[in-house]
């Protein structure tokens, strides 16, 4: 049976592949942290999962013993040129029981050095 894949214009062949990939083997979501990569996969009726959601999945998960936090984890990508929202950063410590709800949260010029700046205000 063929596994078809709707794309848009400027689908890379690593992330079509990787869709044919999830539909061949019924997978159940598919890695992925490309906005544009999202929005292709949501097309194709395929659950996705980003780097954070895998993170705070095994923290919660039985493999909680393994990983005590997300947040030393975060710090490295937060810090180079991958972008991830402040407001993402700071829901995913909530949700792993590493930082208390922000009351104000901030927008940033630079995402991403916010983000970097959020996680090392919130270890201290």
């Amino acid at each position: 049976m063929d596994h078809l894949v709707y794309l848009d214009a400027f689908a890379d062949a690593g992330e079509t592949q990787t869709m044919l990939l999830y539909n061949e083997y019924a997978a159940d979501y598919l890695l992925i942290d490309d906005q544009r990569g999202r929005k292709i996969a949501k097309i194709n009726k395929i659950k996705t999962i980003g780097f954070l959601g895998v993170l705070l999945q095994a923290k919660q998960a039985k493999y909680a013993k393994l990983m005590a936090q997300v947040k030393p984890l975060i710090t490295p990508i937060a810090v180079s040129p991958v972008f991830m929202g402040a407001t993402l950063i700071q829901m995913v410590l909530e949700l792993a029981g590493e930082s208390h709800p922000s009351n104000n949260p901030q927008t940033s010029v630079n995402p991403s050095q916010d983000a970097a700046n959020h996680i090392a205000t919130s270890q201290q």
